[in-house]
């Protein structure tokens, strides 16, 4: 019987190849998934973790480390906290081979255990002021309760006098990638692509610096992962 790595060994350089020649995204995931008889989990890491070289490259180029930051984070609140509430749920979270720490996805903006999703806000909240660095939060406008959480960082915030701004939008992809004017913290490809400002991955940082994390690395099966798999992001 085959094991994660024994399938993911051989479906991640695959689709890599696919995507490549400019196979579609889907369409390759689905060929790869079917060929290694991959999970469910496992074809959302290939969907949500691999890209093309072209792709991995230029975000990875553009990535920061947390610690180098001293303009401003421009924070994508829920990309961040969904992640480290997956993380925490026990949700397989990975490296993705752009370098980016994601989960395969599944919560959507449902919040079951609302006390650990606001434990993991405060954390954020907490890590990022540790830097020293001001920070904008971003929200949702259409994810429930979203001003509930914009006033929960605000009103710790004001408890621990953290200068913060929160702020919330329609869409807070767009909101950032028009009006972020510092460093972005999120791990969403899209919106990585589209910003022209630099990128960081907090809620990876904050992984590594609360709970030890050491996810899963697809790039390991490539041979390109860091010693280090936080590593790689400029200083």
């Amino acid at each position: 019987m085959s094991t994660l790595a024994d399938r993911l060994r051989g479906a991640v350089p695959d689709l890599v190849w696919l995507l490549d020649r400019g196979y579609p995204h889907n369409a390759g995931v689905t060929i790869v998934g079917d060929r290694y008889r991959c999970t469910r989990d496992e074809r959302s890491m290939l969907f949500r973790g691999v890209c093309t070289t072209a792709s991995a490259r230029s975000r990875s180029d553009r990535r920061v480390e947390f610690d180098a930051v001293r303009d401003s984070f421009w924070i994508d609140a829920y990309n961040a906290v969904l992640l480290l509430y997956s993380y925490r749920r026990g949700r397989p979270t990975f490296i993705s081979l752009d370098g980016f720490a994601r989960d395969v996805g599944g919560v959507h903006g449902a919040v079951r255990n609302e006390s650990l999703f606001y434990a993991e806000l405060g954390a954020l909240l907490s890590f990022v002021a540790q830097s020293g660095v001001p920070a904008v939060y971003v929200f949702d406008a259409p994810v429930s309760h979203s001003r509930d959480h914009g006033r929960f960082v605000e009103e710790r915030a004001a408890a621990q006098s953290i200068p913060v701004r929160v702020v919330v939008e329609q869409s807070a992809d767009a909101y950032l990638a028009r009006s972020a004017a510092g460093t972005v913290a999120t791990a969403d490809s899209a919106l990585i692509d589209r910003t022209s400002e630099p990128v960081c991955d907090v809620a990876a940082a904050l992984l590594v610096s609360r709970y030890a994390a050491e996810p899963l690395d697809l790039r390991s099966f490539l041979g390109t992962q860091n010693a280090a798999w936080y590593n790689g992001a400029r200083r």
